[in-house]
């Protein structure tokens, strides 16, 4: 993203009466505004790449347990790395969620900003940038699945947490005779 066009010292006046089109407050709010939309979605960003570098690494590391040359002694750690990926999947989406509420506080104001200034242009719409976006959503039931950064984290985030908890499952199958003998014999006798 880029930064938002800075105004210059000359459009406003030492007295702080309002100039032009906007107020030398609206332009500052609408600075401030931009830069806390702009702090918290590039912060969202970051933090989902970091997710992906995570989940990414744990799935490495779960399916070198699995090599030939690997040490016996690491099957045991497959359940723990399973868990782990199933648990960061759900950490991480909470840390997306709250993102997005933060990145969506800053949007309103905008959208709200983007109004006025289309009636101060005239009614000029296309100004109308976030109002635009979010109405060229996809139509066809399939792609509104997809329709947002917002929806496609929560699939990647959903996603690999089902495939966290199926190494799980795959991870702690071969124990389930015994863990299942083990309960019969503390529960019979």
């Amino acid at each position: 993203m880029t930064d938002a066009p800075k105004q210059s010292e000359d459009d406003s006046e030492e007295d702080g009466a309002e100039t032009g089109m906007r107020s030398k407050a609206e332009r500052a709010a609408a600075s401030y505004a931009w830069e806390y939309f702009k702090y918290h979605a590039q912060q969202r960003q970051a933090v989902f790449r970091f997710f992906l570098i995570i989940a990414g690494a744990m799935s490495a590391a779960y399916l070198l347990t699995y090599q030939e040359k690997a040490d016996a002694s690491l099957k045991y750690a497959r359940p723990l790395l399973a868990a782990m990926l199933t648990v960061v999947c759900f950490l991480f989406w909470r840390l997306d969620v709250r993102s997005y509420q933060l990145v969506k506080i800053a949007e309103d104001y905008l959208k709200r900003d983007e109004v006025k200034l289309a009636a101060a242009l005239d009614g000029i719409d296309e100004i109308r940038l976030i109002d635009r976006s979010n109405r060229n959503k996809s139509k066809t039931f399939f792609m509104r699945w997809f329709a947002s950064f917002r929806l496609v984290y929560a699939w990647l985030f959903a996603l690999i947490g089902l495939l966290g908890g199926g190494l799980l499952v795959v991870a702690v199958a071969p124990y389930w005779p015994a863990v299942v003998q083990i309960l019969r014999s503390r529960c019979l006798n």
